[in-house]
């Protein structure tokens, strides 16, 4: 089972930001703190801000169908400007890394589960960032997939109305046949040639600009560069994952199809074609291409009767083999409209080539008159990649453990109390919490004193009840002067509804655990990952949650799970997220004097800076004394206008960052 984290980074204020005693601050580290090179506590930012960087998302389906599985994805291809977009579509092995684009999951799971009596609903808290929800319908292998704006409101979708996409098996024409295509931002989309229909089926693990389709084995085979290596792997279609089928070496290709027999691919960069094995890329044969002008990109594609083209910056060119090469004809009469990216034949004979522009074009070329013809504008997504065939797979309804759900919905087919996974804040997503623990006093807000990722997973039954719930964590960075502690409170949420917690991380004695693994003498279930950050190492941690009975929807899509920080080992002294409250055993009065800076109790200073952030995502962690905006340079940004303006701020994106000033 793959596992997700989401990262929190619980940061203490510094070493420099260590207390002796938490009366009153050591003036030392209080000078030290005012020595940080931002002046950021100078700036007055607006006093209802909660630093909230997610949003709640409502989305209700309505299918009879019992057999319909949901897969619901936050896309973020629109974190991508059309110059970056265009770049990572270039047939350059370096694009992917120059724009970081490896940081951003452009599809990433948040749900999977099927409707029960006729209904889905669906809440969640996504990024404020995000703008658009992809919501997949699948029965069998028959997709469908549509996207929403991500708004306020209950977002309603009718089964007749999933649109931006056809059904894959029962098309207007009635075939099972499409064009695939792929791109540097992996993106798998299929395309009806018949109709110009399109949808998008999943996200590659990365870009790539060579790839070819086996309907034979319904598996698809893509060459990626990895760091200085070319890796060969395939996916599955049927099972859905990718796995790893060789290493290529330094070998570059941007085209690859069918090779000259089942157990072989043609790979080709320039003016060269090699034969690379499918089953551990071993390099097989190697020819030259005579009578076309060495040119790079394009692609190239082999048709059932075994006859070879291949369309580059300079034409579409037959492919004859003569001896130890490769004889090439030109066969389009007048120039192409673009320089191809992807070719591919259809079942009539015809080729079908295509560009990589933002949003792509295909036209139709005839291979025996050398005519061709625009079919379709505007896709709406770039294309590096084409292949044709047969998409279709008979949708095996078996059902393992009786529970309900076949086998191919069912992610624990032969678990009867499990069957469907969600994620928090997604599957690929991490959350960070950043924290100053000098609170109620003023810190130097360089947050970088102990960084620790956590995710949420809850595993589902078939009646998409929550059975049990992982939360993933680890220590990432760890520089507090001080031994803090860290837990999650789930509110309005009885501690007697939990059977077990396991998993927590105590070396002191200054938290007590009921029976069942809690916290004792709480109201709310409150979770104690650990009392000591300092002695939990680098690596990754599992809490586990067992629930005395299954949790309707109603509930457990309503959690509200405050996180918080326990300082220096004082039970009482919680930091928590703005206007949120302490817990049963925290005291947001604490140490209050005339030097505190929490003077209303809602964890923010007088001129309105938080001492802890939730963040919907990775974050690089800030150097000793260097503030936080000046590591962030769009921080006081949004910050001042209480986040409507620059709300990804804390990504890894071109501009965002200092990074001479991290950690």
């Amino acid at each position: 089972m793959n596992k997700t984290f989401v990262t929190i980074l619980i940061i203490s204020a510094s070493l420099s930001c260590s207390l002796g005693g938490i009366d009153q601050p050591v003036a030392e580290e209080v000078k030290q703190a005012e020595e940080t090179e931002s002046k950021i506590s100078d700036v007055d930012f607006p006093e209802d801000f909660d630093y909230e960087t997610s949003a709640k998302f409502a989305l209700d389906i309505q299918d009879n169908d019992t057999d319909a599985h949901y897969n619901v994805y936050l896309y973020h291809r629109d974190l991508l400007n059309p110059e970056q977009y265009a770049m990572a579509n270039q047939e350059v092995k370096t694009a992917n890394q120059k724009y970081g684009l490896d940081s951003i999951n452009l599809l990433d799971e948040i749900f999977s589960g099927a409707a029960q009596n006729g209904v889905l609903q669906i809440r969640a808290a996504i990024p404020t960032y995000t703008n658009q929800i992809y919501v997949r319908r699948r029965v069998g292998k028959t997709y469908q997939g549509t996207f929403f704006r991500a708004e306020e409101g209950v977002l309603s979708l009718n089964t007749s109305a999933v649109g931006k996409g056809m059904n894959l098996t029962t098309s207007k024409t009635g075939h099972n046949t499409y064009l695939i295509a792929i791109n540097g931002t992996a993106e798998l989309n299929l395309i009806d040639p018949t109709t110009g229909e399109t949808v998008l089926l999943d996200i590659l693990p990365e870009g790539t600009n060579a790839t070819t389709y086996s309907a034979e084995e319904q598996v698809i085979y893509a060459l990626a560069q990895d760091r200085n290596f070319s890796i060969l792997r395939k996916f599955d279609i049927a099972e859905g994952f990718w796995s790893f089928e060789g290493n290529a070496g330094s070998l570059e290709a941007q085209r690859m199809t069918k090779g000259p027999d089942a157990k072989s691919l043609y790979v080709s960069n320039g003016n060269r074609i090699r034969v690379l094995s499918k089953i551990d890329a071993r390099l097989t044969g190697n020819f030259r291409i005579q009578g076309m002008p060495e040119s790079q990109g394009g692609d190239m594609t082999m048709t059932p009767n075994g006859e070879l083209f291949m369309a580059t910056a300079s034409g579409v060119y037959a492919l004859k083999m003569n001896g130890n090469s490769f004889d090439a004809t030109k066969i389009n009469t007048e120039e192409l409209p673009f320089e191809p990216t992807g070719i591919a034949m259809d079942e009539d004979g015809m080729l079908w080539i295509s560009d990589s522009e933002v949003s792509a074009s295909l036209i139709q070329l005839n291979p025996t008159t050398g005519e061709w013809n625009t079919a379709w504008n505007n896709l709406g997504f770039a294309i590096t990649d084409l292949c044709y065939g047969d998409w279709s797979i008979d949708i095996d309804m078996t059902d393992t453990d009786g529970d309900g759900v076949a086998d191919s919905n069912d992610e624990f087919p032969a678990d009867p109390s499990l069957a469907y996974r969600r994620f928090i804040p997604s599957k690929n997503g991490w959350m960070t919490f950043m924290s100053e623990d000098l609170w109620p006093y003023l810190g130097d807000y360089d947050f970088n004193d102990t960084t620790m990722e956590y995710h949420y997973e809850y595993f589902l039954n078939a009646q998409n009840q929550l059975v049990k719930t992982n939360v993933l964590f680890r220590v990432v960075n760890d520089g507090a002067g001080m031994t803090n502690g860290f837990g999650l409170a789930m509110r309005n949420f009885a501690s007697n509804q939990i059977a077990q917690v396991n998993g927590n991380r105590l070396f002191h004695n200054y938290i007590n655990l009921a029976s069942n693994g809690v916290e004792a003498n709480q109201q709310d279930a409150v979770l104690i990952l650990t009392d000591d950050h300092s002695r939990m190492g680098h690596k990754i941690k599992e809490l586990s949650i067992e629930f005395t009975a299954p949790l309707d929807a109603a509930v457990y899509q309503n959690f509200e799970i405050d996180p918080f920080l326990i300082v220096n080992k004082q039970r009482e002294r919680e930091v928590h997220l703005p206007f949120k409250m302490p817990t049963a055993l925290g005291d947001a009065q604490f140490a209050k004097d005339a030097t505190s800076q929490d003077t209303e109790g809602n964890y923010k200073t007088e001129n309105g800076l938080p001492w802890a952030m939730l963040l919907q995502g990775s974050v690089y962690v800030p150097r000793e004394k260097v503030g936080i905006d000046s590591v962030f340079n769009y921080f006081q940004a949004w910050a001042l206008s209480g986040g409507q303006v620059n709300q990804d701020w804390y990504l890894d994106m071109p501009g965002y960052i200092n990074k001479d000033k991290i950690k």
